[in-house]
């Protein structure tokens, strides 16, 4: 453990990694293990992220918080280069292995976003739903309920999405997002054949 200890305060996190794997291995019942646990994460995140061994470790000590981070990042790197399955599949597990992390209402965010771009409409409205109920002191939350209603909007649920639409368009706290609930709203009644309803939501919106 010195040894490796060495290693990491030098910056070199390639050779203190199997190094703390093997105090881990051989000790685990050690008063230190945690904290162990902990660095062996942090050289894999400082020095060698893409080494597959990181995302063994994680899924060895999924209840460290640098986990939840790891995950996240992941999970981020992956939707950006579109790899949606990739992507999910970690957000998903910080949402479920780290309940209480300050990740989860951006990870169930992207979750959801994951999920429209397969087409998995009311999956993700479910994702977006979490987010606004889950985590309403979130930045994320108003934007969320905004996606929810449009993604019960794709899946043709308009009664539905007119609903959602409404109640975040009278939210003082929304922002730009209420005017655009408003407009959508009324998009929602009028594709759903109720013209004299959007007529009234178009009116009310170029009065407020």
């Amino acid at each position: 453990l010195l040894e490796a200890q060495v290693h990491y305060n030098g910056g070199r996190y390639r050779e203190a990694i199997p190094l703390y794997e093997r105090f881990l291995r051989s000790s685990p019942e050690d008063s230190r293990a945690q904290e162990v646990q902990d660095l062996l994460l942090l050289a894999y995140w400082s020095g060698v992220r893409d080494d597959p061994g990181m995302l063994k470790a994680v899924d060895l000590y999924p209840d460290r918080p640098l986990a939840a981070q790891i995950r996240f990042e992941l999970g981020g790197r992956a939707y950006k280069a579109k790899d949606c399955e990739a992507a999910e599949e970690q957000f998903q597990r910080v949402a479920s292995d780290f309940p209480n992390s300050s990740f989860v209402a951006d990870a169930l965010y992207y979750q959801g976003e994951c999920r429209l771009r397969r087409q998995d409409h009311l999956g993700a409205a479910d994702a977006f739903r979490r987010v606004a109920e889950e985590h309403p002191k979130s930045k994320l939350a108003a934007k969320a309920r905004f996606r929810r209603a449009s993604a019960h909007f794709e899946a043709g649920d308009l009664e539905e999405s007119a609903r959602l639409y409404g109640s975040l368009s009278r939210d003082k706290g929304a922002g730009a997002l209420a005017a655009d609930s408003a407009f959508n709203r009324a998009l929602a009644l009028s594709k759903g054949e109720r013209k004299d309803a959007a007529l009234g939501a178009f009116e009310d919106l170029l009065e407020r």
